[in-house]
């Protein structure tokens, strides 16, 4: 995958980078992961050599516009930025030559790229009183932090503005830099966040994963910050002499729990309903869901809904959602959990598990499993493989979402398996395959706990 697709931009893309710790490296790198048209600006200062390598460079005085610019004609990769300042600095645009120019180039459909801030190349920072300057436009906006100041002491050498650091934080002078206070930097309002606009995806990127000794302590971060980021990249952006290594993204999982089917060869009860090792099938599924971390949740109610709902109650923190086309099959409940998710869920995923509310031996650890491999594989499907069987519960990442939304009748997530790479988890625990559609089912699920 290119840098963009891992950072899920679509183009063109309109991104501003902030923070520390290798943001010329990854405008660079990302710049050159995009296919078609880039402009690489700023709203603060670049230095001469960070756009030596642009095919072609625009420099605007401060009161001057941006009609001189042949937009048409512009290369692959160009820059626009204001003049040269003491001596190898070229100075920011203004406010209204940068609306001018993100305008222009959503216009002709060219990307930019913002260099919001700067860090004086060290690895950590925090924020002046005029700083980060993003644009109210921009759509994306990554924040970086570098991982070489991990278990470092915290003075001048280490992070660019120490005290305001160590205020932001509470690491004193010369204490040791946790990832936890690499976590309270990034999610702080006065630090990682500031100056974001509230409409702009925000994604983090934890840099320089080759300079860190324990790779433990980078997921430590990122599970610290992954209900503020919607991505959080943990790997190394590169030089100009390499290439970016991405070793893991962490993002939010959502959980469907598919209980809208009826249950005839049962006691008429819907599935969720029916009693096991003391209760609900339902509520064993959204407890298991609840314990992995799964967020948000959504229950996919249809025949005997009210029974499923008067069970979960009605102050539940898991939402139910009625699958009024349930007897059409399984593609209905996936086409409406889906669609209640993406209408009304609170907070972003990228990534869903559908789980069947009959299979009563789905773990959370299990569940943690799907979402590890996903994020070091990065496969937009990830299933258990039972000696060599295929079981459920199955992610899938949001790049299958259209054609998931597209199946019909009585068809599974599984028709879809072959238009998508996929990871395979090997699972040693065969009462994973186990289903309840008979009472001789129950029966036989009752023993396996016993």
């Amino acid at each position: 995958m290119k840098l963009h697709e891992i950072l899920r931009l679509d183009e063109p893309c309109q991104v501003a980078v902030c923070g520390a710790g290798g943001k010329t490296s990854t405008l660079w790198r990302l710049a050159e992961s995009l296919t078609g048209q880039v402009i690489i600006t700023t709203t603060t200062h670049l230095s001469v050599g960070q756009v030596s390598r642009v095919e072609k460079q625009i420099r605007i005085g401060p009161d001057d516009e941006l009609s001189q610019v042949d937009w048409r004609s512009l290369p692959k990769l160009a820059s626009i930025t204001g003049v040269c300042v003491d001596g190898d600095r070229l100075s920011g645009l203004s406010h209204s030559q940068m609306t001018t120019l993100l305008s222009a180039a959503k216009e002709w459909g060219i990307s930019v790229l913002v260099e919001a801030d700067g860090a004086r190349s060290l690895p950590l920072k925090a924020p002046a009183a005029h700083e980060p300057v993003i644009p109210a436009e921009i759509e994306t906006v990554i924040v970086l932090a570098g991982l070489s100041a991990v278990s470092k002491g915290l003075n001048e050498s280490t992070v660019f503005r120490a005290a305001e650091f160590s205020h932001l934080t509470g690491v004193e002078m010369e204490g040791n830099i946790s990832p936890e206070a690499v976590a309270a930097l990034t999610n702080h309002p006065d630090g990682g966040l500031k100056g974001i606009p509230d409409k702009a995806r925000r994604v983090l990127i934890l840099n320089q994963l080759d300079m860190l000794d324990d790779p433990v302590r980078a997921m430590r971060i990122a599970n610290l910050c992954e209900d503020t980021y919607e991505s959080i990249i943990i790997g190394s952006m590169g030089t100009a002499q390499s290439q970016p290594h991405v070793a893991a993204r962490v993002e939010r999982v959502a959980c469907i729990i598919l209980a809208a089917g009826g249950s005839t060869r049962l006691s008429g009860l819907p599935k969720g309903a029916l009693d096991f090792d003391g209760s609900p099938l339902v509520l064993r599924a959204v407890r298991t869901a609840e314990e992995a971390g799964m967020d948000p949740v959504v229950v996919v109610s249809g025949y005997g809904s009210a029974e499923l709902e008067k069970i979960l109650g009605s102050d539940h923190p898991y939402p139910i959602a009625y699958n009024p086309d349930w007897q059409e099959g399984q593609a209905t409940s996936i086409r409406a959990g889906l669609q209640y998710l993406q209408e009304g869920a609170s907070g972003n995923f990228n990534a869903v598990i559908f789980m069947l509310v009959d299979q009563p031996f789905v773990t959370p650890e299990l569940l943690n499993k799907l979402v590890e491999l996903h994020q070091t594989q990065l496969s937009p499907i990830v299933a258990p493989l039972v000696d060599g069987t295929r079981a459920n519960p199955v992610l899938f990442d949001r790049v299958t979402f259209s054609e998931l939304m597209r199946l019909q009748g009585d068809m599974g997530g599984r028709a879809i398996m072959g238009y998508f790479p996929h990871s395979w988890l090997p699972w040693l625990d065969k009462r994973v395959l186990l289903d309840i559609d008979t009472p001789a089912d129950l029966e036989r699920c009752i023993r396996e706990i016993r």
